[in-house]
């Protein structure tokens, strides 16, 4: 972790001009607010879901003044506006804090919390190590915008019971299956974050039309091409 330049000055100009306030906190509500998040318990379902609100906070803006003054709406108005940057963050700190000791460590704690979102902004790193937590089945993550679905984690124990699911459907609609079909029908139910009926894989044209990038297209032509083998009794 980066310290004082030789000014003194615990941001340095080109982390400044490298890294503006605003940027982080963009970069942090890509990270927090693009997703709400739903959390499969044997017991319930548990819906996370963040506003833009929060992240002052996450930034560790309730160390540079009055409890309130850059949190919350007041901190996202100030940040957008930059009324506060990561220049006055100092001027801040050196002004509430007395003592060197008690700057340096504001500071500190400060950068810290900005530089861990900016290392984990592609990461779901907020969700890692539930399962030892809580008895979690699955993580289903939506996109607020698209409302795209994905599972992100899902337990052994429910993967089994899903496929075995999947094979007892087929069956019963009198569907010749194997290995590989299973897996391919358990991995567009993970991509698109649902259970697909047999009446839903056989419409092509609303499967496609959920695909939002490249990736998904080429697993369903992939699907479908096994599909289709099926149904023509190879």
């Amino acid at each position: 972790m980066p310290g004082p330049d030789r000014s003194g000055n615990f941001f340095s100009r080109k982390d400044e001009l490298m890294r503006t306030l605003l940027r982080i906190f963009q970069d942090t509500k890509e990270v927090l607010c693009r997703y709400d998040y739903y959390i499969h318990t044997k017991k319930c379902i548990l819906h996370l879901t963040n506003s833009e609100t929060k992240i002052p906070h996450l930034m560790g803006m309730q160390y540079i003044g009055k409890p309130g003054q850059f949190t919350g709406d007041f901190g996202v108005y100030a940040i957008k506006k930059q009324r506060v940057t990561m220049e006055s963050i100092e001027k801040l700190v050196r002004n509430y804090y007395k003592t060197e000791e008690k700057q340096r460590r504001m500071l500190e704690m400060i950068h810290r919390k900005m530089d861990n979102y900016q290392n984990d902004r592609d990461r779901d790193s907020f969700f890692r190590n539930l399962s030892h937590r809580y008895e979690i089945t699955k993580i289903v993550r939506e996109n607020k915008d698209t409302r795209h679905k994905e599972v992100i984690y899902q337990s052994m124990e429910a993967e089994q019971r899903e496929k075995s699911g999947i094979e007892k459907m087929l069956v019963a609609a009198g569907v010749q299956t194997n290995e590989k079909l299973i897996k391919f029908i358990f991995r567009l139910n993970k991509k698109f974050g649902i259970y697909h009926t047999v009446d839903m894989l056989n419409d092509s044209e609303v499967l496609f039309g959920k695909c939002t990038d490249k990736r998904q297209k080429n697993l369903v032509a992939d699907f479908y091409a096994l599909w289709e083998e099926k149904e023509n009794g190879m």
